[in-house]
Formats: C-alpha cells, sequence, structure tokens
C-alpha cells in the first residue's frame, strides 16, 4: 500500500456538475457498465444493496476488464471531456462517465487490476474536481477482480433517503438497460450483463446474421430488427474493427419507417486501418480506407440491399396481419351467393390484393373508418375481377405515393395476384367440367348398372355444386333444418301419394321392381346471404329432391313439390318473411307425355333462373330440372374458360363404370 496521491481534473467543480443537468438512475449506471465494456469486459454486475426499508444504501458494479490504467493517469481520470479511448464514438471516450455518480451518492470508490498490480481511486461529490489514488496489496482488493486476474470493481456509496426515491426499482432498471445493451448482448453472446445476480436479455428482436463478401474482403454482418422502439440515437450502422472498436457509423436510410426499427453491426479486420473523414480525430494524410473507399461503398450497398429485404419481410408480415384483422372484423365481401369453394377463391384473391395494396403503401387504409375500408375492399374486388382490371394499377399509381421501382413492384405483386386468381380459377373449372362429363358418359354408357342407390347417393353427395352456387355441402349446424323439413314432408299425406309409383313414372327399360329398390334423394341447407338488390340479409333455404334414376319427371311430381311448397309456407318454423326457399326437383330426364312441367318452364323462362315453374314473385320458388339440363347450365354458364381448357374428353371413354363412380364420389377439394 503507499500514500494515497491526490490529483485534480482540468476543470471546476461547478463545470462539471453543470454539464450533467438531470440524468435517472439506470443512464448512470449505463456510463460505468460502458467503461466496463470498452476495457474489454465479458462480464458485467451490478449489485443494488438496499436497507430493511427498501431504500438503496449503496451500489456496486463489477467488471472483468482489462483494469484501469492507473500509472498514466494523466490519459484518463485527469482528463475532462477527454479519454486515452479515442476510437469513433466509443462510449467512454470523451471521460465523463465517472462523474455521473454525483447525481445520487456522496463518494464513488474504484477498486482496480491490471497487470498484476491493484489500485483504488476515490471521488467525493463535494470535490468532484480532485480525486485519490493510492495503491493496495492483495488482501485489500476485492476478490471477484483477484479470481478474475484483472478489472474494476465501482463502489458508489452516501445514498440519502431523498436521492434513494428517485432510484426506480430493479425491473424497471433492468428494462432500460436491455434497450441500452441489448445490441450488445445480442451480437456478442458471451456477454453477460446482470442486475443482483439476474441476468440482462435483450429486448424482443430478430436477428439476421452472415458473411459478405467485398472483393476478397469478408465482414461479418450482424442486422438487427427490434420489435419496439429501442432508446438511444437514429438507425444505424455501426462498422467496428477486429478488436471490436467502432470505426465509423452510417444512417441505415430506415430511421423508424413505419414503426420499423433496425440496427447494424458490421465486423472487419479491414477496417483496423480505416478513417472516419469526418471524425475530430482525423489525420491530415488520410489512410486508403477512408469512408470515400470503394470497398466501403460496396459494403453499403451491399448493406441497404438486405436491409431493404428485411423492411419488405416486415411490411409484408404487418400487411397479412391488417388484411386478417380486417377478415377478422367482416371487412371483406361474404360472397354468400358462391359455393364454399369459390368463396375461398374469391376471399383468397382480395386478400393477397389488399395485402399487396399494403405491402406498397402501409398507410393507404389509416385513419379509415370500419365502413370506408368495406366499401373501398369491395370496390377493390369487383374491379380486379372485372374486364376493366388492367385499369386498377392506373387508379392505384395516381393514388398511392410510390416511386418507380416502388410501383413496378406493386404492378407485378397485383400482375402476380391475378395471374394466381386466374389459375386456380380455371384448374377449379377444369375439375367441375371433367365432373360433368364423367356423369354425362356414366349415365350415357353406364345407365342400367348406376340405378342403384349407393352410386348416385355418393356422387351426389360429393358435387352438391352442380345444383348452383347457393348449395354445397350440408354442415352440422344445419341437421335440425334438415330434419324438420324432411319430417315435414314425410308427414303430408298429399306428399306421400306423390310417391307412390306406376308404370307411367318410368323411363323407357325401366321396371316398377327395380324402381322399388331404388329410394328418392332429399338433401336441404339453410345459409343466411344478401339481397344485392336491397342489401339487406335474409335467410336462404334451399331444398333438394332428386327422383331415382328409373322416374321420369311429370305432373304428379310437379305437383308433388308445389304442395312441399304450400306445406312449407304454412308450418310455424318456416314462415318467417326473412325466410326464402328454392325448392328444386331434380329427375333423370322430363317425361315425353308430360305437358305441363314443359309449359311451366317456357312461361317462366328467365323470370327467376333455370327451371322455375312456380312462385316467380314468392318468397317459395319450385323448380324442376333434369341432368341435361343441370350439365348444360353449368357448359352454357363457363363456356369461354371450357374452350380455352380443350379438356380431352375423349379420355374418358376407356373407363369402366366403376373407375368413374369411384372417381365421382370423391369431393373437388379432396381430388388431386
Amino acid at each position: 500500500m503507499t500514500t494515497p496521491q491526490e490529483r485534480t481534473t482540468g476543470i471546476t467543480n461547478a463545470s462539471i456538475k453543470k454539464r450533467f443537468g438531470s440524468i435517472p438512475a439506470w443512464k448512470m449506471l449505463s456510463e460505468y457498465i460502458w467503461n466496463g465494456l470498452d476495457a474489454g469486459a465479458s462480464d458485467i454486475d451490478v449489485i443494488i444493496n438496499t436497507c430493511d426499508l427498501g431504500g438503496v444504501e449503496s451500489i456496486e458494479i463489477h467488471d472483468n476488464g482489462e483494469g484501469i490504467d492507473f500509472h498514466n493517469l494523466d490519459r484518463n481520470f485527469d482528463n475532462w471531456d477527454d479519454s486515452s479511448k479515442k476510437q469513433v464514438t466509443q462510449k467512454g471516450s470523451q471521460g465523463r462517465g465517472r462523474y455521473s455518480f454525483h447525481k445520487y451518492a456522496a463518494t464513488a470508490t474504484w477498486l482496480t487490476r491490471r497487470q498484476s498490480e491493484n489500485a483504488r481511486i476515490t471521488i467525493d461529490s463535494s470535490r468532484i474536481k480532485t480525486y485519490k489514488v493510492e495503491l493496495i496489496d492483495d488482501k485489500e482488493q476485492h476478490s471477484s477482480i483477484l479470481s478474475n486476474g484483472s478489472g474494476t470493481s465501482v463502489f458508489l456509496t452516501g445514498i440519502t433517503s431523498e436521492k434513494s426515491q428517485k432510484i426506480p426499482n430493479i425491473e424497471n432498471i433492468m428494462e432500460e438497460l436491455s434497450n441500452e445493451f441489448g445490441w450488445k448482448l445480442i451480437v456478442f453472446s458471451n456477454l453477460k450483463i446482470s442486475v443482483n445476480r439476474v441476468r440482462v436479455t435483450p429486448p424482443q428482436h430478430r436477428l439476421f446474421q452472415e458473411l459478405i463478401d467485398v472483393d476478397g474482403n469478408i465482414f461479418s454482418s450482424s442486422i438487427i430488427q427490434w420489435i419496439k422502439k429501442p432508446s438511444g440515437e437514429k438507425s444505424y450502422n455501426y462498422f467496428r474493427d477486429s478488436k471490436e472498436h467502432q470505426k465509423y457509423r452510417n444512417l441505415t436510410g430506415f430511421n423508424y419507417k413505419n414503426n420499423f426499427f433496425i440496427s447494424g453491426y458490421i465486423q472487419s479486420e479491414w477496417f483496423d486501418n480505416f478513417q472516419d473523414t469526418s471524425s475530430p480525430n482525423a489525420d491530415l494524410f488520410i489512410s486508403e480506407k477512408s469512408d470515400g473507399n470503394k470497398v466501403l461503398a460496396m459494403l453499403l450497398k451491399e448493406l441497404r440491399n438486405k436491409t431493404a429485404e428485411i423492411y419488405q419481410g416486415f411490411l409484408r408480415e404487418r400487411a397479412v396481419q391488417l388484411v386478417d384483422s380486417f377478415e377478422e372484423k367482416g371487412y371483406f365481401p361474404v360472397y354468400n351467393w358462391e359455393s364454399d369453394e369459390d368463396r375461398s377463391f374469391r376471399i383468397a384473391h382480395t386478400k393477397k390484393l389488399v395485402t399487396s395494396i399494403c405491402v406498397a403503401d402501409p398507410a393507404a387504409f389509416n385513419g379509415l373508418k370500419a365502413k370506408q375500408t368495406k366499401i373501398i375492399i369491395g370496390l377493390l374486388d369487383r374491379l380486379s375481377t372485372s374486364s376493366e382490371n388492367d385499369s386498377l394499377i392506373d387508379i392505384l399509381e395516381g393514388v398511392l405515393d410510390l416511386n418507380k421501382e416502388q410501383m413496378d413492384e406493386f404492378a407485378s405483386q397485383i400482375s402476380k395476384s391475378k395471374l394466381d386468381y386466374i389459375i386456380s380459377t380455371i384448374g377449379h373449372i377444369h375439375k367441375r367440367d371433367l365432373v360433368v362429363q364423367k356423369m354425362k358418359y356414366l349415365f350415357k354408357e353406364h345407365a342400367k348398372e348406376v340405378l342403384e342407390t349407393p352410386d348416385l347417393q355418393g356422387i351426389i353427395e360429393a358435387n352438391t355444386w352442380l345444383f348452383g352456387p347457393q348449395y354445397t355441402t350440408i354442415g352440422a349446424e344445419e341437421d335440425d333444418f334438415s330434419n324438420t323439413a324432411r319430417n315435414l314432408r314425410n308427414s303430408d299425406i298429399e306428399i306421400l301419394d306423390g310417391d307412390d309409383i306406376s308404370t307411367s313414372d318410368l323411363i323407357e327399360g325401366a321396371t316398377i321392381e327395380g324402381a322399388k329398390g331404388q329410394v328418392d334423394l332429399f338433401l336441404a341447407r339453410k345459409m343466411v346471404t344478401i339481397d344485392h338488390s336491397t342489401q339487406e340479409e335474409f335467410i336462404k333455404c334451399t331444398i333438394i329432391e332428386i327422383k331415382r334414376p328409373s322416374v321420369a319427371l311429370n305432373k304428379k311430381h310437379l305437383a308433388q313439390a308445389e304442395r312441399y311448397a304450400e306445406v312449407l309456407d304454412k308450418h310455424p318454423a318456416f314462415n318467417d318473411e326473412r325466410m326464402r326457399f328454392d325448392v328444386v326437383l331434380v329427375g333423370t330426364k322430363i317425361s315425353q307425355n308430360d305437358t305441363q312441367i314443359t309449359r311451366r318452364l317456357k312461361d317462366l323462362a328467365g323470370k327467376g333462373g333455370a327451371g322455375l315453374v312456380s312462385g316467380a314473385d314468392e318468397r317459395i320458388r319450385v323448380y324442376v330440372k333434369s341432368w341435361s339440363t343441370i350439365f348444360n347450365d353449368f357448359e352454357v354458364t363457363h363456356s369461354a374458360l371450357l374452350q380455352k381448357l380443350k379438356i380431352k374428353r375423349s379420355e374418358l371413354e376407356y373407363k369402366s363404370k366403376q373407375t368413374l363412380v369411384d372417381e365421382l364420389q370423391i369431393p373437388l377439394s379432396e381430388a388431386s
């Protein structure tokens, strides 16, 4: 131990204290942590000692760095606004941080060990410009420093109760330190900072690491996307040499853009002799490796490209989240007039379109009310699928705040979205057309073999879309409606009388005995939909009765369907004015001897959809359809697309009855 030596900083006590102003406790602690990091520490522990009443009595900061160079104090402690640490923006390079203690404590004491020598440095806040330094032996040294071989421990004592009240709880301090040192903890996984033995963890983030090769020079790049806005300075790229000294920094160009928070940390030995010409420490004779160097320019371009990729991914992810929230709030068209499968296609297409717009201009839907958002999405949907869809780009180009490069990217996204929709739609119709061709071939070539119920029932249940987009499959929640409708039909004597089979009801070649071995199929569905003429919701009820294959439809079956419509109209469960019914009667063919069905079809043509035979202006309508008209309706509706598809129908001719039945009983969503 030696006699304490008193030394003085080249500035007055008042000047030192005046330069600090107000400083939060965590910021004061961070100054000592940064000093430890600048000294090469990999393990820093902050100890906050409290009294029985919970107030802070003293604070300790321990590190395992290289220790203070106490033999050359003229290069560090003697200086104010200067330090031996000359690297650009190295946190301790201004020599101020060690004085921050005076805002909370009366005394700061440093125990340090460097190159097997120990020293103690003491500063009293009442005489802050003066400090004492003395060499000490091992027994006066802190045990953790001795076990580490080097390091520094700072003890802040004399914290009054008044000052103690300004120090927040440990959880708050750890959160602030997490924001301050998060990037260090992420980039250097071996670094440990703790408070009262509890490790500080970095804030939520995403880390993108890779090696960048520029003209044979290898740069280790760590780009961090912060989930929340970090504390401190703007969004920079930081460039460090092989000893992890910061040599240069530049703005990323994405300074908190659309809540996108990014920092880049690039390390390479290429920066060992780098000279930042903007630094006040710049030499008159600038090194070849300056901030105007070609290698640096290429590196910055590569970093901009990589950051832009991360930014685009961020925008797309955020756009998807926004669009999903729009869907949850009911902003998208419901497409109730479409089948379940068609509805899925339309929703997916519109979601992709809106997502592309949100990626191109994240503020496009900002500030809009729910009704405005619904209107815009509805218009985008209609325009994108109409014959005028090419004008969509022109309209949006005049509205969105995009440069040419961004507009080209957006146009590419819109085109891809449209192409995806067209391809999926054509593929969807292709599958349905194949089903129609198989069924036509089945009825033509295997009519006598396919008359048994299991065959036809399986086919119908897998392809109920044949009867119109408003009907797909029955859901579990519709069982009550289906059972009620079925029981109502089977409890009416007049309706049941229509089930009796006579010779005049049969198609050519069928027998009464064979017909009695079959049963009629009954399908029902209830769903909420929208009247597009009034924009009002109503309950659409569809009931389909498929007569057994051996029966040709005639006036008896028409009367049976109309009687069923009367029963529905009078039943208490179904007399709600918001309920509208379609009763659809389907058969193999309409009897050649029948005139009533044919006349009704002719009289009501064009008044309520194909096959309408009664109730054109009523809430309950009755339809009669044969399989041939169902097939023809499909082909007429999709003729333009079907011509382009050029489906090879001839391939069906070699298939057996069983092969066709097996294929047709698989729902399209499961078919390959």
